[in-house]
């Protein structure tokens, strides 16, 4: 009062004070979420939302949020009051970020996140108040159905009708496919690797037999038929494009299939048809007998007669002797040039 004035250092005023302690109470609360329940694949994104709250009634500093999948920088963090770092009483920090699902998640079946916030006033060493934490835990979708597939084939035999069925061959070969983790397309059972051949005799409609598809993708195949050198029939050289889209529909696999002609033209079923040409049969010429050659007709002896000669002493013997001896040299002769010619014919 005037009488004893605040100013007067030789009668200080009266004064006295209380101190009360304040009741702080630092507080957080951290809330992990994601609206992705389930994933399939290796490489799924999964969306996360982390939000922290300052539940207490004193601003919090230092204040560090650890997740246990990805490092959660500043620039991620959306502040709803100041943006400087301070977590305020009643302030939110939103952190919004994706996580690629790997082979080690798709092997373990699910992907478990969690989430912890500490600061100097909750360190994560106090049991009496422990740091707050959240988790959220999100799992491999169930296999779906398989579907299954049978690629067929039409086999027609045209022109002259053969003797006996003949035996083709035809071949199915894996192409490409788009589907997650496969670097081996499914093939029928009895495949060489990507590669199933199948026999079948004469005309008709076969199968290769059934293939399981497991995984949603784009699946290709070749369909062709071989040449096997069979006579008298022309092949045919079409080449089929066999395209499978298996998609997935709740907890099953469906299928689409297109085939496709290499010129082009979509098809229902591919088609292959041989031409048969029946040989033609050469006449059938009758042997003839060669004709026989006439027996030569033997020529007549020579007769000769032997002129009566008036025997004149020892000379008159002599001229019949010498005309026989003559007529028998000409007979020889001639019975050598009969044989002659007989040999000669």
């Amino acid at each position: 009062n005037p009488d004893i004035p605040k100013d007067d250092p030789e009668d200080p005023a009266p004064n006295d004070e209380v101190e009360i302690p304040a009741d702080k109470k630092p507080s957080m609360t951290v809330v992990k979420s994601t609206e992705d329940t389930t994933f399939e694949k290796v490489g799924d994104e999964l969306t996360y939302t982390v939000v922290v709250t300052n539940t207490g009634n004193i601003t919090l500093k230092d204040v560090v949020v650890e997740d246990s999948l990805v490092t959660l920088t500043d620039d991620m963090r959306v502040e709803s009051k100041t943006e400087d770092g301070i977590l305020e009483v009643g302030e939110t920090w939103t952190y919004t970020y994706t996580y690629e699902v790997t082979q080690a998640d798709l092997d373990a079946g699910k992907v478990l996140n969690s989430v912890t916030a500490s600061n100097p006033d909750i360190p994560k060493d106090d049991p009496e108040n422990p740091v707050p934490t959240d988790e959220v835990e999100v799992t491999k979708r169930p296999d779906a159905e398989p579907v299954m597939v049978d690629p067929p084939l039409k086999k027609i035999v045209s022109g002259d009708s053969p003797s006996t069925d003949g035996l083709f061959k035809f071949t199915l070969r894996a192409l490409s496919t788009t589907a997650e983790g496969i670097t081996e397309l499914p093939m029928p059972e009895g495949s060489d690797g990507q590669v199933k051949v199948i026999e079948v005799l004469g005309g008709g409609e076969y199968e290769f037999g059934w293939i399981t598809m497991t995984v949603p993708g784009i699946y290709e195949y070749e369909m062709v038929e071989e040449t096997t050198g069979l006579e008298n029939y022309s092949y045919d050289d079409s080449r089929y494009i066999v395209r499978y889209v298996i998609e997935r529909e709740g907890d099953k696999l469906v299928q689409t299939t297109t085939i496709t002609r290499d010129d082009g033209k979509v098809v229902e079923i591919p088609v292959f048809e041989n031409i048969y040409t029946k040989p033609e049969t050469p006449p059938v010429i009758e042997k003839q007998e060669p004709t026989p050659k006439p027996e030569p007709k033997p020529e007549p002896p020579v007769k000769v007669v032997a002129k009566e000669e008036v025997k004149t002493g020892d000379g008159g013997i002599i001229i019949p002797i010498v005309a026989l001896m003559a007529a028998s040299f000409v007979l020889i002769a001639l019975t050598r040039k009969n044989k002659k010619q007989e040999e000669a014919e």
